[in-house]
């Protein structure tokens, strides 16, 4: 027998008469009412925020109230102390609701400060600030700005002055005074228009339930205020207006809305990225990492909202606007594309568009966004945990999304997506998506997960997605394309990883063909190495951009990390077995018993656990199907190669010393002491991995010359494999005549050859050059 009226929260409109009328059976019933009064503290704001004035001049500041608050007393402060009424060269005065501040006399900067006061308690605080003008500096003249025609007083160079906002508008518009005394352009990105506020005081009052119009009458005044004509929205305005948006849906979701009231919504987001809003933007996304992405969102939320099969005919509803087509209708096959484009994409002829084949009539809401490519933010996923903002990327004008209903787990079939060509300096486009929560703290980034390019030439790009996104799917670039290396450095190690393997290939067939006349502990090492190296260049030329699929991408890098590992520690194997015989030219023990199986079984363990401690998290990322910088993965590969290529560069300085101090080199004349110090460099580096040193200094993307280095000398590693030890190889080719001399002669004796080619181990040495010569 009660009923309860509760305010949550009390706001100063809700002061006024309540009722409450009880009937009983159609009868009269009774009536009873209250009048709730709505305590409001004092809200005040000082006019003018600064001014600049001489030395000994006056000035006053007027403090006036802004709310309904009543019985209300102004106190004045100087840089903090309570003034009295009349004090020395200062004195304030009450009329009505303003408070102005005469100050005479002024020696020195201030600043002044208002409060307003009731019978209960204090209001908020208003700051003016008064500068002195020093004659020894520069100062910034009066000047009237032709944006806002607001005069601004001359103005102590480095200071900022401050203004309300020019008819029309609320908010606060600052200028700066440059240090050499010009002005800087003012900045009107707080204003906001007076009829814009009072739209969203109505709006907050649809929402809280007082219904005062309709909300097709707003959204109707709402898209005027807007209109492009209308004048630039400022940052503010983009603020309020996407806000203003939000509750509008929120709204319209309780209390439904016609086809007018959901075009005139579309109109309204189309003028919030009108071309005219682009500075505005770019501001919003400097200073507020917020570009219209918030757009974006807002008009994919009102739109799927729709998508009701109840509601929905085999006939799309299609509706234009400026800078927004959407589409909303229910087939199995969707097609949909922008107006003014012409035929659907052709063989010939590219078209913004998008297609999919659902297999089921399914309802669908497809949404196209044009020209937004300078408002949105650049941020890209750099991993799959971690993102970037980057001036690299280049976003394609137009943006499109598809949501279906009800929404698939899979789709059964790709969402091809078709993007006309546009201006671009870059040659590597990515297929990406906008994903929402990229990092797991609600941050939204672009990524191309699951994503792939199909197409790609001068008119333009297709695209294949397997999943629908709430966002958008867009055209962005690689990491640091603008230097343009990046291509070329791709198409050298696609060529380079080709010629190595054919080059390792043939190594291993010359080596096993004459392998009863070279078999040694040095060729059983050259094979392990040109049979790990086939396999990293195989897998890096086949997976290393599979990125669309997380589990063939992970699988990828795991296996690149074990056979790089592999290839450095048979490589270790190589520099131990040079520095045993050149150190200890008598110990000619085998070592590779246990040295070769450990080569192969130590990458397993270090791959095993990093991939058990990183729980796969850090192999692959967008780009590439690799280990993962910014979790600091890579130092499972860096560390363990580092020491090694350290160790084996240690060995090849023991190894010229020892070669430059032997008695045979030391009666060499100088021309063939160079010549056979090279001829040593060359046949040691390649199977010490020493040349990977110049991966430290192709870090820097400026040092392209140590990036072009890197890449050649380690793409072309089985090549030069193949130079030292299968074309320059004495011994293989002493072997290779020997057999062919056996198939002439069967009878010939080829016991000389077999010494020349005996294992070297076995070589009576009479000085450490015989030694070096055997292994080099």
């Amino acid at each position: 027998m009660m009923s309860k009226l509760t305010f949550q929260p009390v706001l100063e409109s809700d002061i006024g008469w309540y009722e409450c009328r009880c009937t009983i059976y159609g009868s009269n019933g009774k009536v009873a009412g209250i009048w709730m009064a709505v305590h409001v503290p004092p809200q005040v704001s000082v006019s003018p925020f600064t001014q600049t004035v001489k030395n000994g001049s006056n000035a006053s500041i007027s403090c006036t109230l802004i709310n309904n608050a009543e019985r209300v007393s102004f106190q004045w402060f100087k840089d903090g102390t309570l003034l009295k009424h009349e004090s020395g060269n200062l004195a304030y005065s009450l009329n009505g609701s303003i408070s102005i501040l005469e100050i005479n006399n002024i020696a020195q900067p201030a600043n002044y400060s208002c409060t307003g006061n009731n019978y209960l308690e204090s209001g908020n605080n208003a700051t003016a600030t008064i500068y002195v003008l020093n004659g020894k500096n520069q100062y910034c003249e009066t000047e009237i700005d032709t944006i806002g025609n607001i005069t601004w007083e001359y103005t102590n160079s480095g200071s900022i002055n401050m203004k309300p906002c020019h008819s029309g508008f609320k908010g606060e518009v600052t200028r700066n005074c440059q240090s050499n005394g010009s002005w800087e352009d003012p900045v009107y990105s707080q204003c906001v228009k007076v009829n814009l506020l009072n739209l969203n005081t109505q709006i907050d009052k649809l929402t809280d339930g007082v219904q005062v119009t309709n909300v097709s009458r707003v959204l109707a005044d709402l898209q005027t205020a807007t209109n492009p004509k209308a004048g630039v929205l400022w940052e503010a305005e983009l603020n309020i207006v996407v806000s203003m948006l939000d509750k509008l849906f929120n709204v319209k979701t309780s209390t439904g809305a016609n086809v007018s009231a959901f075009t005139d919504f579309l109109h309204i987001a189309s003028n919030l990225i009108d071309e005219g809003t682009a500075k505005s933007w770019t501001g919003l996304i400097t200073k507020e990492k917020q570009g219209a992405e918030t757009v974006m969102k807002t008009v994919e939320k009102f739109v799927f909202s729709c998508l009701n099969e109840s509601r929905i005919s085999n006939s799309s509803q299609t509706i234009h606007t400026d800078n927004i087509d959407v589409e909303i209708g229910l087939n199995s096959s969707i097609e949909f594309q922008p107006k003014n484009n012409g035929p659907l994409h052709n063989n010939n002829t590219f078209t913004t568009s998008l297609r999919l084949y659902t297999g089921n009539m399914s309802a669908y809401a497809a949404v196209i966004f044009q020209n937004v490519s300078n408002i949105l933010q650049k941020r890209s996923m750099s991993d799959r945990n971690n993102v970037i903002t980057t001036d690299s990327l280049d976003i394609g004008p137009d943006v499109m999304s598809l949501q279906l209903h009800p929404r698939p787990e899979k789709l059964t079939h790709p969402l091809k997506l078709m993007f006309e060509a546009f201006d671009t300096q870059y040659p590597m486009p990515l297929c990406s998506y906008w994903e929402l929560n990229a990092t797991g703290t609600g941050e939204g980034a672009w990524s191309s997960n699951n994503c792939y390019l199909v197409t790609q030439n001068s008119s333009g790009f297709v695209c294949e997605c397997n999943h629908l996104t709430n966002f958008a799917i867009l055209m962005t670039t690689q990491e640091f394309p603008e230097n343009g290396h990046s291509v070329q450095l791709s198409i050298i190690s696609a060529v380079g990883c080709a010629v190595s393997i054919t080059c390792l290939l043939l190594t291993i067939f010359g080596h096993l063909y004459v392998w009863r006349y070279v078999k040694s502990r040095k060729t059983c090492i050259i094979l392990n190495i040109c049979v790990a190296l086939i396999f990293s260049y195989g897998i890096f030329l086949a997976g290393v951009n599979r990125t669309e699929d997380k589990a063939v991408c992970t699988s990828i890098a795991a296996l690149l990390h074990y056979f790089y590992l592999t290839v450095f520690f048979l490589m270790l194997v190589e520099g131990i077995e040079v520095a045993v015989a050149v150190l200890f030219l008598f110990f000619n023990k085998s070592r590779l018993q246990f040295l070769l199986p450990l080569a192969w079984l130590i990458p397993a363990a270090i791959v095993g656990v990093s991939l058990g401690i990183s729980r796969l998290n850090g192999y692959g990322n967008e780009q590439h199907c690799w280990l993962s910088v910014q979790h600091g993965l890579i130092w499972a590969f860096v560390g363990p190669a580092a020491v090694i290529i350290l160790c084996n560069a240690v060995v090849i300085v023991v190894v010229i010393k020892k070669m430059l101090n032997t008695s045979v080199f030391m009666s060499k004349e100088q021309k063939d002491k160079a010549k056979t110090s090279l001829r040593s460099l060359g046949v040691l580096l390649p199977v010490t991995g020493v040349t990977w040193i110049l991966g430290i200094f192709s870090v820097n993307e400026d040092l392209y010359v140590f990036q072009y280095l890197f890449t050649i000398f380690n793409s072309l590693q089985g090549l030069f494999i193949f130079i030292f030890h299968c074309l320059l190889n004495n011994q293989l080719r002493a072997a290779v005549n020997e057999k062919r001399r056996r198939k002439q002669n069967l009878d010939t004796s080829t016991t000389n050859t077999k010494t020349a080619s005996n294992d070297e181990s076995r070589i009576r040495v009479k000085d450490i050059q015989v030694v070096v010569k055997a292994y080099i």
